[in-house]
Formats: C-alpha cells, sequence, structure tokens
C-alpha cells in the first residue's frame, strides 16, 4: 500500500510540475527582463571606447549598455538601456552616429545609431554568429565589421555594410576549397580577419589574420598585419612578430 500511494504522489507531482511549465508562454527572442539590479560604480573593466571627432566625449561601453564621457572627466550619461547587450561603441568621422554590437534582436549584430543612442537601426541579419570590431568607413556612409556568420566554424571574415541598409558586401573571401567536411581542410585554409584599420585614401585596409580556427594549445606565432588592397583585393602580411600581432 505504501508504494502505491508513494507512485500516486510521484506522478501528482510530475503532473503539478510539468503542468506548470506549459502554462508559461514562450515568446521566444527576444528575452524580456524579470527584475531590475541596480547599482552605482566609478570603475570598469575590459571596456570598449572611442573619442568623438571633436576631442571632447569618450564614448564607452559597461556591462552591456554604452555610456559617454566629457573627455576631461565628470558625470557619465547613460544611452542605451534594456536587457540587450551594447558593446563596442565606435564614433562617425562626423560624429554625427555611431556604430556598435548589441544582441537586442536576439542575436549579436552591427548596429548604428545617432550620436545619443536614438533611431537605432540594425544593418547585419545574423541569426547563429558573431560581430566584432565595427569601424566607420572614411566618410561615414559604410561600417565595416568583422563577422562569423556560423558559430560553429569560429572564424571570421571582413564585411562592409551601408548605413542606410542592405544585404552587406564580403570584403575578404578566405572560404576553402574542396571538400569542406573535412575539419583540418577548413583548418588549413580558412583564416581569421579581425579588426579593420583604413588608409587615409582608403585604397588599404589593414586587419589581424590567422590561418586556421581557434584550438587549444596553439603554437606561437598566430596573428600578423595584414594588408589588401581594395581594388585589386592582393593581400599582403606586412608584420613578422614571433609573438603574434594583432589590432586593437
Amino acid at each position: 500500500m505504501k508504494t502505491y500511494i508513494y507512485f500516486l504522489v510521484i506522478i501528482a507531482t510530475a503532473f503539478m510540475f510539468a503542468t506548470e511549465k506549459t502554462d508559461k508562454p514562450d515568446n521566444g527572442l527576444p528575452l524580456e527582463p524579470d527584475r531590475e539590479i541596480a547599482f552605482t560604480t566609478n570603475e570598469g573593466t575590459w571596456m570598449s571606447l572611442d573619442i568623438s571627432p571633436d576631442g571632447k566625449i569618450i564614448i564607452f561601453d559597461l556591462l552591456g549598455d554604452l555610456y559617454t564621457l566629457p573627455f576631461r572627466g565628470g558625470k557619465a550619461t547613460q544611452l542605451t538601456s534594456g536587457i540587450g547587450y551594447d558593446a563596442q561603441p565606435v564614433y562617425s568621422p562626423g560624429g554625427r552616429m555611431m556604430a556598435f554590437v548589441s544582441d537586442r534582436s536576439g542575436s549579436e549584430n552591427l548596429w548604428v545609431a545617432n550620436f545619443d543612442g536614438s533611431n537605432p537601426k540594425q544593418l547585419s541579419k545574423i541569426e547563429n554568429g558573431i560581430v566584432c570590431s565595427p569601424l566607420f568607413s572614411n566618410d561615414g556612409n559604410y561600417v565595416f565589421v568583422s563577422q562569423e556568420k556560423s558559430f560553429g566554424l569560429a572564424t571570421f571574415e571582413i564585411w562592409m555594410y551601408h548605413i542606410q541598409g542592405g544585404s552587406g558586401v564580403q570584403i575578404t573571401q578566405a572560404k576553402p576549397k574542396g571538400c569542406v567536411a573535412k575539419m583540418d581542410r577548413i583548418k588549413l585554409l580558412r583564416h581569421n580577419a579581425l579588426g579593420v584599420t583604413l588608409s587615409p585614401d582608403e585604397k588599404y585596409i589593414y586587419y589581424a589574420l590567422k590561418n586556421g580556427r581557434w584550438e587549444y594549445n596553439a603554437k606561437l606565432p598566430l596573428w600578423q598585419i595584414a594588408r589588401r588592397d581594395m581594388e585589386t583585393g592582393q593581400e599582403d602580411i606586412i608584420t613578422n612578430a614571433q609573438g603574434s600581432g594583432m589590432k586593437q
């Protein structure tokens, strides 16, 4: 009898939890906040920042939100908020816009907005990948970004997006030839291209380059600085640092 009663109790308990779980609606992405945590701080670590073209304002990220701060010091002004994680802000050459990385749409993508955070606009449309290191073109009409379109490959290519939208243009083309099912083939021929810097005339772009995907116990050197001719597509390695070279 005791065994039978215990069995009924287990069934009833399991049914109760199953009912509670199905009663909660699944709203999908982006997630909605459940509670808020408020605190005050005067320091941060591992932040990305940029300086306005007139040299008066610093824009930076802190714990998933964007802030500005007078260059000579003072109180920070919060530009973005909410559950979305906003990071890596950069100013346009004229200082009227900013580009940044955010997962507010449910997946990490490239965004632009006015310098005060208003009128945000999503540029890239990645559903399962990573973007990083945005940079405006010298005329402010385009944004370069390092983009990983498939999270499992863990390798990046340089893309360029117009600030008004569009599908974007892939700048580097390092996809492997032959059978992509062989992971050693991908490791040998695919490369990472991270962090763009432009020459003043935009004839060349510079970025950190590493052959192969991320791996444990990798041997140095890994990264070197590459220069790419934007007209011909010619790519040259211009550093030979034993400890690797990286653009930050």
